[in-house]
């Protein structure tokens, strides 16, 4: 078996160095973001939040033309079909 030569053992290590020190850096600097982000005071109740006026307004049945005017296809189809 061949040896390697001296100088080539030296980068080896020095990149197994400079590898390993920026994983431990990349580890510690995602500790410290999480540690930095406020946690939740708690679950949100939905009873909490009023809901738009929108919403509580009753929601009346659409015309055949309302309809047509958002599915125009379907509605030109059955049209030309003769429906």
């Amino acid at each position: 078996m061949k040896k390697i030569p001296t100088k080539w053992n030296i980068w080896i290590m020095i990149c197994v160095v400079v590898v390993f020190l920026g994983c431990t850096m990349a580890q510690e600097n995602q500790k410290s973001s999480v540690a930095e982000k406020p946690q939740p005071a708690g679950v949100l109740q939905l009873a909490e939040i009023e809901p738009p006026a929108v919403y509580q307004q009753p929601v009346l049945p659409l015309t055949t033309l309302q309809c047509a005017q958002c599915h125009f296809d379907v509605f030109k189809d059955i049209r030309d079909q003769g429906g």
